[in-house]
């Protein structure tokens, strides 16, 4: 792979930044964005990525990092199996060269390529030391071979330390809170997701070009995306926007 990724004073250096940003974070769901974006910028071939936690009643995805990778966590969800949930389960890394050659996981190869994913990568939390948070790390790339040597280093280092560093942000969060915050985060994915929608309506482009057209434009004006994209909604639509239904992937 031409990206090679940062060199090992770089990757330090960004581990240090997540640490500072984990330690920092005053609530659950923000401390998981703060991962996958960090991984999205890090890992070589700037992959998508979602992160899925193990709850009382099942897995549930408290994080992704593009419309494209919170389908693909959904489509595992819905066929109940995939790379991520079998990390997840078995503790173990799992590696996807080429979903044109997979045969496991039923017909998820098939609709994850329909996506356009052709490989992915997906690393447990919990991968080294035993402790920490029990969840997986998934990253998806749009061509074969998306990940080599040193892009699966890079991640397994910032996995571990990302899980050790969550397990301390989850201690200091209630259950009852923790509930509340994922709600109200996924409450506002929901919006997200109209405002994505109506861009790619506007401007004719696909949903991953929606989505960095509404980050950029949070970003050059300070401003949190889910802002923008009420805001957006509310114009277009002539009333304010729906948060949408709370669908909780734990009751699966």
């Amino acid at each position: 792979m031409a990206d090679r990724g940062p060199d090992q004073d770089e990757l330090l250096a960004r581990i240090r930044e997540l640490t500072e940003l984990l330690l920092a974070a005053d609530d659950a769901p923000t401390a998981f964005q703060h991962v996958i974006d960090m991984v999205a910028r890090t890992v070589p071939g700037h992959p998508g990525a979602c992160l899925t936690l193990a709850g009382e009643r099942g897995p549930v995805t408290v994080a992704a990092s593009t419309p494209l990778t919170r389908s693909l966590a959904r489509l595992q969800h819905e066929r109940g199996g995939g790379p991520c949930l079998t990390s997840l389960r078995s503790g173990c890394r799992v590696m996807v060269p080429d979903l044109a050659d997979e045969r496991r996981w039923d017909d998820f190869p098939r609709r994850a390529m329909a996506l356009g994913v052709r490989s992915m990568a997906c690393f447990p939390l919990t991968a080294r030391r035993g402790e920490g948070v029990p969840g997986a790390l998934n990253l998806c790339f749009r061509e074969p071979h998306g990940i080599d040597e040193r892009g699966t280093e890079i991640s397994e280092m910032i996995v571990e330390h990302a899980g050790l560093l969550l397990g301390s942000v989850l201690r200091q969060v209630d259950q009852d809170r923790l509930n509340c915050q994922l709600r109200e985060a996924l409450a506002g994915r929901a919006i997200i997701d109209q405002a994505i929608g109506i861009v790619m309506a506007q401007r004719r482009v696909a949903a991953d070009t929606a989505f960095a057209l509404l980050r950029q434009t949070s970003q050059r004006r300070n401003r949190k995306l889910r802002e923008i994209a009420a805001d957006l909604v509310r114009v277009t639509g002539g009333g304010p926007p729906r948060p949408g239904t709370f669908h909780d992937d734990t009751k699966r």
